[in-house]
């Protein structure tokens, strides 16, 4: 990332042909700035188009690219009508409740919608695409991505590759896994919502596995993202106990419960008790 490989045409735009070429790592810092301050949560509004802006600038400028820098230039570029329609401090929070049906929640909607749409042709377009080719079909394909200079998964690992795709069962189930697992997360927003977490936590496993064996990391990464976009219900946050919530985060809390309130003992009562407690 020490400069950029294409300046020409609308790429010009990008951070590394902005700035002199000689000033190549500083375009790396000011991106990773940028990024780190986007995963903070802080300002979601205002880091809507920062974070759009280095993402295509790395597919714009750079030649060492994998299909994850490609999907996250997309998908930001998609978060941006819901991230600018956001008005929470920290993305952390909860959304805020509902008061109608306004014009940034149509907006919002609708860009969500279209990222699900997205990531549900990369899934349909990945499984479809493999039926053309053979080895994808006979159930080998494995055993040969496996072995391919470049995609050799790290050396403690090969036992568990080997055992995996030396036997005809073991390299056919596991082909044919990937081709079933990516065929089903192209339809799963259609699914019941069970089902759907099922498939999230099988789609997580599958971008972590691809990101360790075959050590595509940022790919491995940006399709997880992807993935919880995708498949986490709308609105979804991550629930805190009722005694970690401070006073004031803002955060809701649950009502307090009601509780039965005795009757007051009579005097009689609480001057000569009952016989079967002497």
């Amino acid at each position: 990332m020490d400069g950029a490989g294409d300046c020409t045409g609308p790429a010009a735009a990008g951070i590394w042909c902005v700035l002199p070429a000689a000033h190549g790592q500083l375009a790396r810092w000011i991106g990773i700035a940028v990024l780190v301050v986007v995963a903070s949560g802080w300002r979601p509004r205002w880091t809507a188009l920062p974070h759009w802006y280095i993402s295509w600038s790395v597919i714009a400028n750079l030649s060492a690219l994998d299909g994850g820098d490609h999907i996250t230039a997309a998908l930001t570029l998609l978060l941006l009508p819901l991230v600018l329609t956001d008005p929470r401090r920290w993305h952390w929070q909860p959304p805020p409740a509902a008061t109608g049906i306004g014009t940034g929640r149509v907006v919002a909607q609708a860009a969500l919608i279209l990222i699900w749409l997205q990531v549900a042709f990369v899934y349909l377009h990945a499984s479809i695409a493999k039926l053309a080719v053979t080895e994808w079909t006979d159930g080998t394909a494995m055993f040969y991505w496996l072995r391919t200079p470049g995609y050799e998964p790290p050396t403690f690992l090969h036992p568990l590759t080997e055992a995996a795709t030396d036997s005809a069962v073991g390299v056919t189930l596991f082909t044919w896994s990937v081709l079933v697992l990516e065929f089903a997360l192209a339809l799963a927003r259609l699914f019941p919502p069970g089902l759907r977490r099922v498939l999230l936590v099988a789609g997580l496993a599958f971008h972590i596995g691809i990101a360790v064996v075959l050590e595509l990391v940022t790919f491995g990464f940006a399709m997880s993202g992807a993935l919880l976009l995708y498949l986490l219900p709308v609105g979804h946050s991550w629930r805190h106990s009722r005694r970690s919530i401070p006073r004031d985060s803002g955060l809701p809390r649950r009502p307090p419960r009601s509780r039965a309130v005795a009757p007051a003992a009579s005097p009689s009562a609480t001057t000569h008790p009952p016989p079967e407690t002497l």
